[in-house]
């Protein structure tokens, strides 16, 4: 039967120990389903550490609307993964300097990694008290930084200047808002529910007038009712498409806008520059490329804010909506909902297990033997023959009935540039004769052939009652003659492998290829019979290909 990818890598997933010597990475195997989210195991951990790099072993992480963004394919890039909180278990040298020392307690911006070994730039970390627990420090690196250089360093918000914040409840807005509110500013907030609007007015003592709906553009009446139609100095914006524009609305003469989303640059979405006349500045943020190009600006940031937290000058989000690690898929539902309220931790606990895909060792080929393609250089051929290149082989033999010159010089040129050299045979592989003429012609001017890749085929649909002789044996040959000329010449144990590319049809049978399927189902008993002689063999049942 017909599997949905997401359903393939649940049956081929195990559970494992999240602390295990391997590395495991989250990953999404159909963007766009969060039921495809699992763990990848990307074999032994242990590696030597880039100049730089702290390594941490995860005891919490926090979880963020762009991981979200990310599992749902509305983003360039499948990374999720942004702060954690845990132990230093190795440090560089660069590391060590900066008076890192394994053991130490760090909460940690990353660029993508829900891992269970952490390895990040030192300008990422930062020392946590150790009466902070690590729930409560994974809360802080993205939220409050982000928020600190939105408001500080680009906007460089002053006292009694104005600010409004939007999506105020989640943990960026609650950061920002204690920026703000720390710096002396006034604060005007929106939110998309009463629940929300209360958490603010209770926790944060924004008055009811200065929190306004965010689910569409009367928050902009009501900000400028609220500043006297001059508007506000700074606006952090998450909001896309109209509101975007909507928001910009409300920046008054020489106010800067702050925009925090990803989806309109995503989308390469424009905005109507009549509203620049008014000498407001834009500016976009994204956290990670400040990682990345500027991890001096983001390490003075991230200090900064710990600080403040854990000297109490700074109040920490709330509430804090703790889950086991395995209830990564349903935080991750609650965060695209946009029903959620303070921030979601991720706890790595003791024994905590995780679904993992197991680790598929990285295939090498030898590049002093040939490898043999049977079929040509169709879709699938080709692609078969560029990944064996890609693998190391540098010796090809491409070998089929019609071996066309614009298809294989194609070829040709591209592996040559990788250093492979392929050898073209035109070979009917069902004629046992010109199979034979056509080995002994490989083996004269090619290195010995250790690996075969059977995948000549010939469809000769017809429903059984009116199929003639000729439709059967016309499909029939390739699998089932070409497959045994094949064994025959290659039955020594020094074949690497002998893969047969079968078919699906040959288990469920599909309407008018009877021929077909049963040529595939031979050739899934011939990778039987070689095995029982202790043979390499495997046939693949390939389904519909793209």
């Amino acid at each position: 039967m017909f599997l949905p990818s997401s359903t393939r890598r649940r049956l081929t997933e195990t559970g494992i120990p999240f602390r295990t010597t391997h590395r495991l990475r989250l990953d999404v195997g159909t963007p766009g389903l969060l039921d495809s989210l699992s763990y990848v195991d990307l074999g032994y951990a242990h590696q030597v550490l880039q100049a730089g790099q702290i390594e941490i072993r995860p005891r919490a992480f926090g979880a963020n609307f762009r991981d979200v963004m990310a599992a749902m394919g509305q983003l360039h890039t499948n990374l999720m993964g942004f702060e954690c909180a845990g132990v230093i278990t190795r440090v560089s040298n660069e590391a060590s300097a900066a008076g890192f020392v394994a053991g130490n307690r760090v909460a940690a911006l990353m660029n993508g990694d829900y891992s269970n070994i952490i390895r990040t730039a030192y300008t990422n970390v930062t020392h946590i008290h150790d009466d902070m627990t690590f729930e409560v420090a994974a809360s802080i690196p993205k939220s409050y930084t982000a928020a600190y250089m939105c408001l500080i360093d680009i906007a460089g918000l002053a006292r009694n200047e104005s600010v409004l914040i939007h999506a105020a409840a989640g943990g960026f807005g609650q950061a920002a808002i204690a920026i703000a509110q720390h710096v002396g500013a006034n604060v005007l907030v929106t939110v998309s529910t009463s629940e929300k609007r209360d958490l603010l007015h209770s926790t944060y003592g924004i008055p009811q007038e200065q929190i306004f709906y965010s689910r569409d553009r009367t928050f902009v009446s009501d900000v400028l009712k609220s500043t006297n139609n001059r508007g506000v100095d700074v606006v952090v914006n998450n909001l896309s498409g109209p509101l975007l524009q909507e928001s910009l609305n409300c920046v008054a003469q020489f106010g800067r806008f702050v925009d925090v989303g990803k989806k309109d640059f995503e989308s390469d979405n424009s905005i109507q520059s009549g509203i620049f006349a008014r000498n407001i500045s834009f500016s976009s943020f994204d956290l990670v490329q400040y990682e990345e190009h500027r991890g001096l600006q983001v390490q003075h940031a991230l200090n900064t804010v710990m600080h403040l937290i854990q000297s109490e000058h700074l109040p920490r989000i709330q509430p804090l909506n703790v889950q086991p690690l395995s209830e990564l898929e349903r935080v991750f539902r609650l965060l695209q909902s946009g029903k959620q309220i303070g921030k979601q931790i991720l706890r790595v606990n003791d024994d905590e297990t995780v679904q993992a895909l197991p680790h598929i060792p990285e295939v090498y080929l030898n590049s002093e033997v040939s490898y043999l393609v049977v079929g040509g250089l169709g879709g699938l051929g080709r692609t078969i023959c560029e990944w064996l290149v890609s693998r190391g082989a540098r010796n090809l033999i491409v070998m089929s009935r019609s071996v066309t010159t614009e298809k294989m010089s194609s070829f040709v040129e591209d592996a040559a540039q990788s250093g492979c050299r392929v050898y073209a045979s035109r070979c009917d592989i069902a004629d046992k004769r010109s199979a034979q003429i056509a080995f002994d012609d490989c083996e004269k001017n090619m290195p010995p052939i250790c690996g075969i890749i059977q995948g000549a085929m010939v469809l000769q649909d017809s429903l059984v009652e009116r199929m003639t002789h000729d439709q059967w044996n016309g499909a029939i040959r390739p699998k089932v003659h070409g497959s045994w000329n094949l064994h025959e010449r290659f039955s020594s144990k020094n074949i690497e492998f002998f893969i047969l590319l079968s078919s699906l049809s040959g288990i469920v049978g599909l309407p008018a290829q009877c021929n077909y399927a049963a040529g595939n189902a031979y050739q899934d008993a011939l990778a039987k019979f070689r095995l029982s002689q202790g043979l390499h063999a495997a046939a693949i049942d390939i389904g519909v290909v793209q």
